[in-house]
């Protein structure tokens, strides 16, 4: 029954920490499997590469390479932005010197 564990055919089965990461049984796995991302006793903990939030749901993880271009792409705004700051600072201080 979905929402629920068995860790053997000889227990009843019981609710699951997490209801939707418990797939339930059928008639050729009586004791039922962990949704994608979570394993173990009642589907708690994650698997690797995935990790849990406050609510006990198990994301996958974000691709490192993904996030270090990210992080590279808001530095270079950032560099871009506080050069403009400087250069229109200094165009407007030479506008008044002048």
């Amino acid at each position: 029954m979905p929402g629920n564990y068995r860790n053997s055919l000889k227990n009843d089965s019981i609710t699951c920490l997490t209801p939707e990461a418990c797939l339930g049984g059928n008639s050729t796995n009586q004791l039922g499997s962990c949704d994608v991302g979570y394993r173990g006793m009642l589907c708690g903990d994650c698997m690797p590469n995935y990790y849990k939030d406050s609510w006990q749901i198990c994301y996958g993880c974000p691709i490192v390479e993904t996030s270090l271009v990210y992080a590279l792409i808001r530095m270079i705004y950032i560099i871009l932005y506080i050069s403009l700051c400087v250069w229109l600072t200094m165009n407007i201080a030479n506008t008044y010197n002048a």
